[in-house]
């Protein structure tokens, strides 16, 4: 019997200049959710439960976020966890850091 592996790649040479969303990091598509709910960093922080200061390290790249903060940050802006969980993954990949776990759980 083969073993399957998964694998999670990318195309390094990519110059996309594509704003879609899986083209846009975890902290540019926070503040494109804060700037289309017209929210100032302070009122987004409350929300969120940080800092005005960690909202803008998060946008700015400065700060990065785990998959535990994506995950509740979705849920206390009412959106789909997976989507903010999937950026931070893709922000983590994009810059090497590659030791991360995955735990799935089956609902």
């Amino acid at each position: 019997m083969k073993k399957q592996t998964n694998k999670i790649t990318r195309n390094r040479n990519s110059n996309s200049n594509s704003n879609s969303n899986s083209d846009v990091s975890f902290g540019k598509f926070l503040q494109n959710i804060r700037k289309e709910r017209g929210l100032t960093q302070p009122e987004f922080g409350k929300i969120l439960k940080i800092s005005r200061a960690q909202v803008a390290f998060l946008e700015m790249g400065r700060k990065a976020a785990t998959a535990k903060n994506a995950y509740e940050f979705a849920k206390r802006l009412g959106v789909p966890e997976t989507t903010f969980v999937e950026k931070v993954f893709l922000d983590q990949i994009s810059k090497g850091n590659l030791s991360f776990k995955v735990k799935v759980i089956a609902r």
